[in-house]
Parts: structure tokens; C-alpha cells; sequence
């Protein structure tokens, strides 16, 4: 990602709320809402900085998938995959999840942690074939108590 892309970024994003509402701990309500140079920062952190990334998969000049992740020494978190739904089933979500998984080994991070909706078992299993494993941990969304998350690991060995 390039910090100039925080149009698509954005778009991304948004698509992202509206499709799969209850797989985020934001909304898009409050999403919309925020201003052009908080995109263009959360682009320009996502590019170029150490401690956080972003990725996108590009097809035909369009975003069709995104990951996030971020350091949190030892640790690394992969948040906010999203693939489109044509794409979905094609690898995206994996390549994206890997993306941000090489990018914290690269940096050093024990492990990545994430959390994933329990409804959402095809996001589950992207997450298992990556070799991520349940820690057991589990919590709520929080703008919506009735969604549990369970949180899954995978061991970098950094």
C-alpha cells in the first residue's frame, strides 16, 4: 500500500463495515464519519511505518482485499481482513493474512495474535490453514456484547 492510496483504503474499508457488519470492532457509522486526513494518516502509517501495515490484493485496478496488522512487542495482531465477495475462495484472505504474518517475523514478533467473529468459520479456516490455533480466550464486540470473538494464535519462534 501506498500512503497516496488512501482512497481505496477507504472505499475498502467502508465495503468492508457495510458486507460484514458484525466481523469489525468499528462501524461504518463511525467510519464514514471520519475525515479525509485521518484516512490519509491511517494510509500513510499502513505504508510506512514500523510498527503497523497494511496490505492490499489489486485485481483490474481495484482493491479486492485487505489485512492490517500492528506491533505490539512481543507480539504482532493481524486485523481488519476483508476480501471482497467475487473474490472470496481464491486466496485473497490467505495471501493478505500471510502478507502481515511475514511482515511481523520480519520485525522480530513471537507470535500473531487475532480474533475472529465464531460465526464466521470460512475466515476461521484461512486463519487454521495459516496455522494459526484457538487460545481459548474469548470476547465480545464491543458496540455489540451478542457477537463473540475468539482470539487464535500462531507461534513466529521470533
Amino acid at each position: 500500500m501506498q500512503a497516496s492510496e488512501w482512497r481505496a483504503l477507504r472505499s475498502l474499508r467502508l465495503e468492508a463495515l457495510q458486507d460484514s457488519p458484525l466481523s469489525y470492532g468499528s462501524t461504518h457509522v463511525v467510519e464514514v464519519l471520519r475525515a479525509d486526513d485521518e484516512w490519509r494518516e491511517r494510509a500513510a502509517a499502513g505504508a510506512a511505518s514500523d510498527e503497523e501495515v497494511a496490505f492490499a490484493a489489486v485485481a483490474t485496478d481495484r482493491w479486492v482485499g485487505m489485512a492490517r496488522g500492528y506491533l505490539e512487542p512481543p507480539m504482532a495482531h493481524l486485523i481488519a481482513v476483508y476480501v471482497t465477495p467475487d473474490w472470496r475462495r481464491r486466496g485473497v484472505g490467505e495471501a493478505v493474512s500471510r502478507a502481515v504474518v511475514e511482515w511481523a517475523r520480519e520485525r522480530g514478533a513471537g507470535a500473531v495474535l487475532l480474533s475472529v467473529s465464531d460465526w464466521n468459520e470460512s475466515a476461521r479456516r484461512v486463519y487454521e490453514s495459516i496455522g494459526f490455533v484457538p487460545t481459548g480466550v474469548q470476547h465480545t464486540l464491543p458496540w455489540n456484547e451478542s457477537v463473540i470473538e475468539s482470539e487464535m494464535r500462531l507461534e513466529l519462534g521470533g
